[in-house]
This record gives C-alpha cells, sequence and structure tokens, in this order.
C-alpha cells in the first residue's frame, strides 16, 4: 500500500506554540556555543579575579578589626579600606577584568563566528526547513553569547557586593546593597550589546576565520589606539570609537567613579550604543533573510 492509498489522517498529538520554537534554537545554540574551548576557557577562568577580589575584601575586614579604635593605617592599608567604604571602584574594575578577559572570549567563541560557520555548514537549509524564522534563529544564537557573558559579569559582581555588604559597617551596608542595581544594569548592558556586535561581525564574509578576526579588530585596535592618543595628547575623543569604551562610559556613570581630566561623558556614548546595536541588528537580520530561500 502506497502512502497516498492511507488518505487524509488528522494530527494527533499536543500541539506547541511556534515560540517554542525560540526556546529550542536557544538551547541547541547553547550546546553549539559551550562547544567553543574559548567559553570553557572563560567560564572556567572568570572566577578569578572575584577570588582575588573577595580576598582582598576579607584581607581589609581582618585589618579593620584590627585598627578599631587605633591609629589609621598609613599608605596602600589606608587606600585598601576603601573597597569598604566606598566599594564602587572596585566593582567597576571587576567588570573590567571580565569583559576585556573573559567576556572578549566568549563573544569570539560563541558569537564572532556563529552565522559564517552555519553559511559554511549550510545549517540554513536545516533551519528553516522548520517553522523557524530568521528573528528566532537571530534571538537564540545572540541569547546564547548574551547567557553566557551575564553569567560572567553579574554573578561575579554580585557575589562581590554581597561580601562587601557583609564585612563592612552596618550602617553602610543597606547602601553597598543598592549596588546591585547598577551592577544588573551594566550586565545586561554589557551582555546584550557585544552579544550583538558579535553575532552581526559573524554575518559579514561565510569565512569564520576572517569574521572572528573583525571582531578582535573592532574589539582592540581602537581601543589601544585612544588608549594611546589619550596618554600623548591627553584627547579622550577617540574613546568614542571603541565599543568597550563607549560601555566603559556608562559604567563610569553608573558607579560614579567618572575620570573628570575625560570630556567624554556617558551622554555621548549612550547614543552611539543605540546606533551600534541597531545597526548590528538590521546588519544580521538582512543577511539572515537573504539565506531563507532553500534550493
Amino acid at each position: 500500500m502506497t502512502v497516498r492509498d492511507l488518505g487524509y489522517r488528522a494530527y494527533d498529538g499536543v500541539r506547541l506554540p511556534a515560540s517554542r520554537n525560540t526556546y529550542v534554537l536557544l538551547g541547541h545554540a547553547m550546546r553549539r556555543a559551550w562547544g567553543s574551548w574559548l567559553v570553557k576557557i572563560a567560564v572556567f577562568l572568570g572566577w578569578i579575579p572575584l577570588v582575588v577580589y573577595l580576598i582582598k575584601v576579607m584581607f581589609v575586614y581582618w585589618l579593620m578589626s584590627k585598627l578599631e579604635g587605633g591609629r589609621p593605617p598609613p599608605g596602600e592599608a589606608a587606600d585598601a579600606l576603601g573597597i569598604l567604604t566606598d566599594p564602587g571602584e572596585s566593582i567597576r574594575n571587576l567588570f573590567n577584568y571580565q569583559v576585556w578577559a573573559f567576556v572578549t572570549l566568549i563573544t569570539l567563541g560563541a558569537g564572532s563566528g556563529t552565522i559564517a560557520e552555519d553559511f559554511t555548514h549550510k545549517a540554513f537549509q536545516f533551519y528553516f526547513a522548520k517553522p523557524v524564522t530568521a528573528t528566532q534563529y537571530l534571538l537564540a544564537r545572540t541569547g546564547a553569547t548574551a547567557i553566557f557573558s551575564f553569567m560572567l559579569t553579574f554573578i561575579p559582581a554580585l557575589i562581590l557586593v554581597l561580601g562587601i555588604v557583609v564585612a563592612a559597617d552596618p550602617s553602610l551596608r543597606l547602601q553597598h546593597f543598592g549596588l546591585v542595581l547598577p551592577a544588573l544594569f551594566y550586565s545586561l548592558l554589557i551582555s546584550s550589546v557585544l552579544s550583538v556586535m558579535a553575532v552581526a561581525t559573524s554575518s559579514i564574509s561565510k569565512s569564520r576565520a576572517l569574521t572572528m578576526s573583525a571582531w578582535i579588530v573592532l574589539l582592540i585596535v581602537p581601543q589601544s589606539i585612544a588608549s594611546l592618543v589619550s596618554a600623548i595628547g591627553n584627547v579622550s575623543w577617540f574613546y568614542l570609537a571603541s565599543p568597550p569604551a563607549l560601555l566603559g562610559l556608562v559604567g563610569d556613570a553608573l558607579f560614579k567613579t567618572v575620570d573628570t581630566e575625560h570630556l567624554v561623558r556617558w551622554y555621548h556614548a549612550a547614543p552611539l550604543l543605540i546606533a551600534l546595536t541597531a545597526g548590528s541588528i538590521w546588519l544580521a537580520n538582512r543577511r539572515v533573510r537573504n539565506a531563507e530561500v532553500i534550493t
């Protein structure tokens, strides 16, 4: 008996909404991201800066207990006490370490080569043969990179804030606990902006090596040039060409650690971040939609 002799048979089973495709793709993208050795290195080593800061917090707590009622310590010991009295700068510096040392690895391994790799392996014929839209594909790919990035920014910052709250003077604990909100917002900003830009960079070519190299150049070269120009000529406007520096300006405002020697501020960086994010979304969406035709 052939298939056509069976006639029409209605589907008998649970009908899941089309939105579930996004979660299925996200799980698949998370597994693909975890398969990158760069992501594994970032996850396994990304807690080292937090451990260093927690050791510093414990040392300062011990030092304050010994100095209670005594003379204030001189030099570096006095500066170290600032982590419990004004911890905003320490948390801001922790974000710097996490972004440059570990979030960069995650976006490089899980984001900057995704679309190019799928083009190389003709994976879009597999994805779009199913009821999957370009938006769902991009949400999954970007979301996987963003989730790993968020984990390595917010969780260490949250643990450090809690450690500082426990070790600080009781009168300052509620004030220090309020740093959780800027840490949350800054983590969401970092993970979303860098993930979107990394995935968009992966759409500029079918060569994964080329897109990953382009992402490294985009992160490092503008920042290096801006640092050099700032050191030589005390000109800070070149930082507006560096995505990590733009995020850093917003972070400075959130944690109130603004460098008064530089003229650029968060309100210069925010419109550029919005424009870069919107442009990245448009570029990646356009590239993926052009791959929907199955031949």
